[in-house]
């Protein structure tokens, strides 16, 4: 069950179908086990939510409420989060599905219980059910202790990935920031390029939040991604990008954009740095893997695969030719004039879970520090309390529109 929930917990956002996949496995193995699969039942109930499965959600989430109803002894998860939660789910889903009488009788269920906690104990119930708690910690714990065979690899560079992330949330970020670094070699030792490309820019993410962060290394990692995903998709590039890849892309363009030194120029410095820096062999993990030349095309300007041609270079140059090329990065740094550039970027910078919060944490990792910085403190509903300059207003603007609604 631990490194059911464990796996399920990372990769809610990442991958839903996945988690539900691994949620539903330890729901039916523990059965019963009522400090642990309401908690579960409703995460999946929320997957299913996501996915658009109204129905399977609606049926999840009630069962949730009977089994809380069945509790006897006091349980060890917050049961105020997790009833109001099931609740406002249930009645959305049957709101979905046109269920009228049942979703009003769920609304008046929910503020008879709002009644029964209170608007501050429902606000600490939500924050704590929305963060990761110590449960969650401990079986991430446990669900590390059980992977010990080169087959549990990939499961194990997932679980401590995510513990790294709960560090983070903590406030942790030096724990965090090493949690990742084992996570990136675990998954460097499994062998799977998506998932060591997925890391790098988590790891990235992580070291731009420490007080003085390193940041040729942070490109290092950025570019290490877009590398990698260049290798992992191949031809696949051609003909449909994998989101993975076009968000490494877009986020080396960022990084180009306000600091084109800081990047390897050469898959020699990148491999070295890598090596130094993180312990990592880059050639060992794309060995077997195929360089993919990517060109300027001279009448458009954007990129292009060769055909039956020599083209210098390697994996490095390729992918800084794509990042420089589409969008260039100057264009990223006149939004008024390119608005539909950010538009897309907003799009991509969201893609793993679909906040602004997400964009925040990457355009810092791309070295935008007080865009992200004034985009947290909009999404906040705070004053913003730091200078920007055109460049990075007219850049809120267009990435607060695409990831909350209206523009400020």
């Amino acid at each position: 069950m631990a490194a059911a929930f464990g796996l399920a917990t990372h990769l809610i956002e990442r991958d839903p179908k996945e988690a539900a996949t691994w949620l539903q496995r330890a729901s039916d193995a523990y059965e019963g086990d009522l400090t642990t699969a309401p908690l579960m039942r409703l995460k999946r109930a929320w997957i299913e939510y996501k996915l658009g499965d109204r129905e399977s959600a609606l049926t999840h989430a009630e069962a949730v409420l009977r089994e809380l109803d069945a509790q006897v002894d006091g349980p060890r998860i917050n049961a105020n989060a997790v009833r109001l939660e099931a609740m406002e789910l249930a009645a959305a889903a049957a709101e979905n599905l046109g269920r009228a009488d049942t979703a009003r009788s769920l609304r008046e269920a929910i503020q008879q219980e709002l009644g029964r906690q209170g608007a501050a104990d429902r606000a600490h119930a939500i924050a704590q059910f929305n963060r990761a708690g110590d449960n969650d910690d401990q079986l991430l714990v446990a669900a590390r202790g059980e992977f010990t065979t080169p087959a549990d690899l990939r499961a194990l560079a997932l679980v401590t990935m995510s513990q790294a992330q709960q560090d983070r949330q903590r406030g942790n970020t030096a724990e965090a920031v090493a949690l990742a670094q084992d996570a990136l070699r675990t998954a460097y030792a499994a062998g799977d390029l998506w998932t060591a490309a997925g890391m790098h820019e988590e790891l990235a993410e992580l070291q731009a939040r420490l007080p003085d962060a390193p940041r040729a290394e942070i490109a290092a990692h950025l570019l290490a991604s877009a590398v990698i995903g260049l290798r992992a998709a191949h031809l696949l590039v051609a003909l449909s990008p994998p989101d993975q890849l076009t968000r490494a892309l877009m986020m080396l363009t960022l990084l180009l954009a306000r600091h084109p030194d800081d990047p390897p120029r050469s898959y020699t410095k990148l491999t070295e740095t890598l090596a130094a820096k993180a312990g990592l062999d880059l050639p060992t993990l794309l060995a077997g893997t195929e360089r993919l030349p990517v060109l300027v095309d001279p009448e458009r300007g954007g990129p292009r695969l060769p055909v039956g041609e020599d083209a210098p270079g390697d994996s490095v140059t390729d992918a800084l030719t794509w990042a420089t090329h589409w969008p260039p990065p100057a264009h990223l740094t006149d939004p008024n004039t390119h608005p539909q550039h950010w538009r897309a970027f907003a799009d991509v910078l969201t893609t793993a879970n679909a906040n602004a919060a997400a964009a925040a944490d990457r355009l810092r990792a791309v070295g935008w520090e007080a865009l992200a910085s004034a985009l947290e403190q909009m999404t906040r509903g705070e004053a913003l309390t730091g200078q920007l300059d055109a460049i990075d207003r007219a850049a809120l603007i267009q990435i607060y529109h695409a990831t909350t609604g209206p523009s400020p």
